[in-house]
């Protein structure tokens, strides 16, 4: 419910603007920091978890123990018709402690969180099944992590890095799709991938990724941290022929790391 490989795009998103504008440590900036690792991750994803069981059932990969990128369709349903309750449990020390510190934005920061997910996970709208509005709001939930780190941080990120953040959770986003794409046709939920293709989602990723690697060179300067990104988009130029690595959550993951180590790498250079 709370995936450990999507909660380092949470920490991900959350330092990027102390590292794009600078920050000051306190009090509430490690909360936050715990906040965005498996309590957020309850949030967002057991969310998810509850109102797209029928998808999830169907999935291969998402109702198989082995290799489940997600718990829901392994609850049973006591488990299950608890799960909100256990959401809830999770996010009430930290609006408890934010309280106590004064923070009222960023008890607010969380109900606009908790407004996010409901729109894209359920009930009602469920954009989630949307295209191009389902990639869309994802990566605005994302982004929102950005904004807890601009709340909890001294610095503001420049236009160009929000830019940059929000290439970087698109990409992300529509490759999982791409290997989710066939189990979601099949129960009616048209994400991108679904509605136009993995060839045009992959063209997608690939004109993101060679906008970032402009951003990258232009507003940073560190020929390391660009490279890094253009091997990304030689990566998908490449792997857009290869059938089994368009179907791989391994395309995920690469550039889970390749981000990763863009930021490391602009971190050193900040620090020189």
């Amino acid at each position: 419910m709370a995936r450990p490989g999507l909660i380092a795009t949470h920490v991900w998103t959350f330092l990027f603007p102390a590292i794009a504008g600078g920050f000051t440590l306190s009090a509430s900036f490690w909360i936050a920091a715990i906040y965005v690792t498996v309590p957020l991750g309850l949030l967002i994803y057991g969310w998810n978890d509850y109102f797209d069981r029928d998808v999830d059932t169907l999935s291969r990969r998402k109702s198989h123990r082995a290799t489940a990128a997600v718990f829901g369709p392994l609850l049973d349903d006591p488990k299950r018709t608890a799960l909100p309750a256990t959401i809830l449990l999770a996010q009430l020390p930290f609006a408890i402690a934010w309280s106590a510190l004064g923070r009222f934005d960023l008890v607010g920061w969380m109900l606009l969180m908790a407004a996010g997910n409901a729109l894209y996970n359920g009930p009602g709208l469920r954009l989630s099944r949307v295209p191009i509005l389902a990639e869309l709001t994802a990566t605005s939930i994302y982004l929102l992590i950005g904004g807890l780190g601009i709340l909890v941080h001294s610095g503001t990120p420049p236009l160009w890095a929000w830019a940059f953040a929000g290439m970087v959770i698109m990409n992300l986003q529509i490759l999982g799709a791409i290997v989710d794409r066939h189990d979601d046709a099949e129960v009616g939920k048209r994400t991108f991938s679904v509605a136009f293709g993995r060839t045009a989602s992959l063209a997608v990723v690939l004109a993101m990724l060679i906008a970032r690697v402009g951003l990258s060179w232009w507003f940073v300067g560190d020929l390391a941290a660009t490279a890094v990104i253009a091997f990304g988009a030689v990566l998908v130029a490449g792997g857009m022929s290869i059938s089994r690595w368009r179907r791989s959550t391994s395309a995920y993951s690469t550039f889970l790391l390749l981000d990763w180590t863009w930021l490391v790498l602009v971190l050193i250079r900040a620090g020189d």
